[in-house]
């Protein structure tokens, strides 16, 4: 019986592994030759193919045990993709869904490590969505305004990034206007409207975007999906933590469609106006 590692990539298009680097994505594969009528053999390597780390002999027997996807993860995706599947009415959601494990340690992590990292994940894509809006949605509007013809998916990126940067928007438009093309532009120093729209419209073709200027769009996002941006610690869920009362939902009138949330025109306690830049959400 031979066992080895082997050259190998991914096709992470197609899902594919193959014994060649003719993938985009480079490893290796665990081969395990077993000739007829043999015993049982351990499923996992001995020894690291990158690191050279042997384990034989030892309590932890294998290198790479301690690298698979824990339960909790696993139990996330799956319950994320089966919430998606799951119909649901036009203007209210019944969906519910319950995850069992007949281990206490793994339910309590499965109570909080679910949410937080369903969070965490909805923060990645929500993220991700702004940078396409601050690169891609710049050009596209700029083309826009320019009078180009925008397919729906470029219109779409045009009126988000109207939408989520007002104060470039205008620039852009500004720059187009000859009254005012020569004009100082507020918020850039001694620039015109012109210098101002070619450096954003330059940006957003090749960056950098500095983080910081996306958390107003992030938290918009969340919003819209009935996420609160500062996480699920209890200094952001309630403007009185330790009795449980006034939840961070108070603050916002709900829309519910499309689903959307604005400040309250209520009157704020002083507990509440101390809640608001702790959980970092969008309102004014």
């Amino acid at each position: 019986m031979t066992r080895r590692w082997e050259a190998a990539s991914l096709d992470s298009r197609k899902g594919e592994v193959t014994l060649d680097t003719s993938g985009d994505i480079k490893g290796f594969l665990y081969h395990i030759r077993r000739p007829p009528q043999t015993g049982e053999l351990e499923a996992y390597p001995a020894i690291c193919p990158r690191c050279r780390d042997d384990r034989r002999g030892r309590r932890l027997d294998t290198p790479i045990r301690v690298m698979r996807t824990g339960f909790q993860k696993i139990a996330q995706v799956l319950s994320d993709a089966l919430l998606r599947e799951m119909p649901q009415a036009a203007n209210s959601s019944s969906r519910k869904f319950g995850v069992f494990s007949d281990s206490r340690q793994d339910a309590a992590k499965l109570s909080a490590g679910m949410r937080q990292s369903h969070y965490c994940d909805t923060l990645r894509q929500a993220l991700a969505a702004a940078i396409a809006t601050a690169g891609r949605g710049t050009l596209a509007f700029a083309d826009q305004l320019a009078g180009n013809t925008l397919d729906v998916e470029r219109r779409q990126l045009a009126a988000g990034f109207a939408a989520a940067h007002p104060a470039e928007a205008g620039i852009l438009a500004g720059a187009g206007n000859q009254f005012m093309a020569n004009q100082a532009a507020p918020g850039y120093g001694n620039l015109t409207y012109a210098q101002a729209a070619k450096q954003i419209v330059q940006r957003g073709e090749h960056g950098p975007f500095p983080i910081p200027q996306f958390t107003v769009d992030i938290g918009v996002r969340l919003l819209a999906k009935g996420m609160n941006r500062g996480g699920f610690a209890q200094k952001v869920l309630w403007t009185e933590p330790d009795e449980r009362r006034g939840h961070w939902r108070e603050l916002c009138i709900w829309d519910p469609a499309p689903r959307t949330a604005c400040a309250s025109s209520k009157p704020l306690t002083a507990a509440a106006r101390t809640l608001r830049p702790d959980s970092a959400n969008s309102w004014p």
